[in-house]
């Protein structure tokens, strides 16, 4: 009869374990996912304000942006050029003023 209740807690002991390894792994890769997700949201609060010339386009000021930041991506800076000036389409015009973020 010991020998049964031995084996009960024993198991019982081994589902504990197994059940708190599980749960030790969830949380190690949700920790590492709001680590990575924190590292790649940059934030830009400061902006700058750029007045379109004739021949501007989104593309050309999103290119230029992004030549002088190796991280940022074209698209990544067009994006955001729409974003906070609430701009649909890509369609800009001269003398028209964007902000853009100092990044």
């Amino acid at each position: 009869m010991k020998k049964n209740n031995c084996n009960k807690l024993r198991k019982r002991n081994d589902s504990k374990k197994g059940i708190l390894n599980v749960a030790v792994i969830l949380l190690f890769i949700l920790f590492i996912f709001i680590i990575s997700s924190n590292v790649n949201a940059k934030k830009y609060y400061d902006t700058r304000n750029i007045v379109v010339s004739e021949n501007d386009t989104l593309w050309s000021i999103a290119e230029k942006i992004s030549k002088k930041n190796d991280d940022l991506s074209i698209y990544t800076v067009i994006n955001d050029i729409k974003n906070i000036n609430g701009i649909d389409d890509s369609m800009i015009y001269a003398g028209q003023t964007l902000k853009i973020y100092k990044y």
